[in-house]
């Protein structure tokens, strides 16, 4: 009777589906990682001595992102690093900026001094990738910026980039809507010169305004009011020559003698 051969040493313990599970890595199980929308960039343990011992909180600098051009950072502080990071996240959630993105990179070159760190972040061609290090990649990668270079001078500190590079893509202006923005405010008038016109921007609308036209003042009527005249008080007054005629007369008689 022939006995079956030993398993080898690689197929000792074999299960279905042992096979695939490694595809995709450690306890991937073939599935892809999903690329988390906060990276957790700085943690610090700070202790605090006190009459029964130490105290000990953490603090985490955690920066989230859409890759839309969103990005934000917040800071959180417990006792335990998950609540802090818990904390940072709903910071940096509430303290969101805008980055515009022109094409896959940012508009202009821009650097900003933070404490004794300065960042410096300029755009590059399509097909560059981003080259920055550290915590100021994890913020142009969140924000969606695909080609651009970053550098950083100074200081080391994380916060301190951190805080600096935020401050430098809040700074950042779009050329082309910053023109548009500036011609709206001057629109031309009737005859032909140019006025100043507060426009309040709102997304309904999208078309810039139309010349704003000159009032015309409403005519006004004058008529003239004339007091009426009255005919007899108007005619003058002929002299009493009666009286004096009979004046006369009876002077003349008085000088004739009496016969």
């Amino acid at each position: 009777m022939v006995s079956a051969a030993p398993p080898r040493r690689g197929e000792r313990n074999d299960r279905t589906g042992g096979g695939d599970r490694r595809a995709g890595g450690r306890g991937g199980r073939g599935r892809d990682r999903e690329q988390r929308p906060e990276r957790v960039v700085h943690t610090r343990r700070i202790s605090k001595v006190v009459k029964g011992g130490r105290r000990l909180r953490f603090n985490a600098l955690v920066v989230v992102g859409d890759g839309q051009g969103h990005v934000g950072v917040g800071m959180g502080k417990a006792l335990a690093i998950p609540d802090a990071v818990r904390k940072g996240t709903a910071v940096a959630r509430r303290s969101t900026i805008t980055i515009p993105i022109k094409g896959s990179t940012i508009p202009h070159e821009i650097s900003v001094r933070k404490g004794a760190s300065i960042v410096i972040i300029k755009p590059a061609p399509l097909g560059t990738g981003v080259i920055a290090a550290g915590a100021m990649r994890a913020m142009l990668e969140l924000g969606g910026v695909q080609d651009v270079v970053g550098k950083s001078l100074g200081s080391r500190n994380p916060i301190n980039i951190v805080h600096a590079t935020m401050e430098a893509l809040s700074l950042l202006r779009d050329p082309v809507a910053t023109r548009a923005a500036r011609l709206a405010l001057v629109a031309p008038t009737t005859n032909g010169s140019t006025e100043s016109v507060a426009v309040e921007a709102t997304p309904e609308l999208s078309d810039a305004p139309g010349p704003v036209p000159t009032p015309t003042p409403a005519p006004v009527e004058v008529t003239a009011t004339t007091a009426p005249v009255d005919a007899t008080a108007a005619e003058p007054t002929a002299p009493d020559t009666v009286a004096t005629e009979n004046v006369s007369t009876d002077s003349g008689d008085a000088d004739e003698p009496v016969g």
